[in-house]
């Protein structure tokens, strides 16, 4: 009996050493190769804002790999493609749909957009995680051009984050909340599924570059799955609107701030989609937009409440999402242009 376990015993232990031994050796490739880090490396496109009621801002003359895609930015810290001079101008503000988290350069909307208005110039003044505070702040004080016309993009969370400070840069340059401390530990593993019964997970989230890229892929997947269902719930089933009377009153304040010295602007607010419907705040929205101003392209309209988002991603265009956004944007400015 022995002289049988004496082998199974000793093919298991080589099997379990190969499997140790495969899994050390891929923790270290995915480290030395830049793959996957335990460290924090976020992307170096952000730098502290000088400009006022702006706390961070893009880094100027930016060619950088980030968000899977190439950044590139002009001298002022707008996206690339910069806008040809001696043209009048269209200055999109927005947050990281405008800004086209995810995609190249020609593939976001107001590059796109541009394809639309060659005797005009396009300028992409978006910025991941600016809201209506920030836009305001850009308006006024770092487009040098006097803009002919406006594109405002909105998305829900620039109405729910308006009363919330401003995000900061901590010193890895990653964004934080305003409230954020170097001493919070940061813990964010997976908590679905067969992987959330794993022990020591915070540890693993810290510490092994191989379970944060299973943690991606995992993440990414289920992330698809629960708001496509979340958003099919939505439609059958409509959930109570969760904004404040507050959170629409500080908006509809700076929004009017935004073009406190443009009223003869031309200018076109669009609102664009995550899962929940927001039926009473689009409502409101289109009516606070056209009192001050804007034309008004609800985007729920054409792309439901489910628009095609990136792979791994559940927020932020696809590039045929972003396309088809350019070409319904551009219908509304031929429209607003032609007035």
């Amino acid at each position: 009996m022995l002289m049988r376990i004496k082998p199974i015993c000793i093919n298991a232990s080589l099997s379990i050493g190969s499997v140790v031994i495969l899994l050390a050796l891929l923790e270290i490739g995915l480290r030395v190769t830049g793959i996957e880090t335990t460290k924090p490396n976020p992307p170096r496109i952000y730098q502290e804002s000088e400009t006022e009621n702006i706390t961070y801002e893009l880094k100027p003359n930016l060619d950088i790999r980030a968000f899977r895609s190439r950044v590139q930015t002009d001298g002022s810290g707008f996206r690339l493609p910069s806008p040809e001079p001696n043209k009048p101008l269209i200055a999109v503000l927005g947050d990281s749909i405008t800004f086209g988290y995810g995609l190249e350069n020609h593939e976001t909307i107001p590059s796109q957009l541009q394809t639309y208005f060659p005797e005009y110039a396009v300028l992409n003044a978006g910025v991941p995680g600016y809201g209506i505070r920030e836009e305001a702040a850009v308006m006024m004080n770092k487009i040098a051009q006097e803009p002919e016309v406006l594109v405002l993009i909105v998305h829900p969370n620039d109405i729910e984050n308006v009363l919330t400070p401003q995000p900061i840069l901590d010193e890895d340059g990653i964004l934080r909340s305003a409230d954020w401390t170097p001493e919070a530990e940061y813990c964010d593993p997976i908590t679905r599924g067969l992987m959330s019964l794993i022990p020591k997970k915070c540890f693993l989230d810290q510490h092994s570059a191989i379970y944060r890229v299973i943690k991606k892929v995992v993440n990414a997947r289920q992330g698809q799955r629960i708001v496509a269902d979340r958003s099919q719930k939505e439609r059958d089933t409509p959930s109570e609107e969760e904004f404040s009377p507050e959170q629409i009153e500080r908006y509809r304040s700076e929004l009017q701030r935004l073009i406190w010295h443009h009223e003869e602007l031309p200018r076109l607010l669009v609102f664009y989609p995550e899962w929940k419907l927001h039926t009473e705040t689009r409502a409101t929205l289109a009516e606070m937009a056209l009192n001050l101003g804007f034309a008004f392209l609800d985007l729920y309209e054409h792309v439901g409440n489910h628009p095609k988002s990136l792979s791994w991603d559940t927020v932020h265009p696809h590039p045929e999402t972003a396309a088809e956004v350019a070409g319904l944007i551009a219908k509304e400015l031929e429209k607003l242009l032609s007035q």
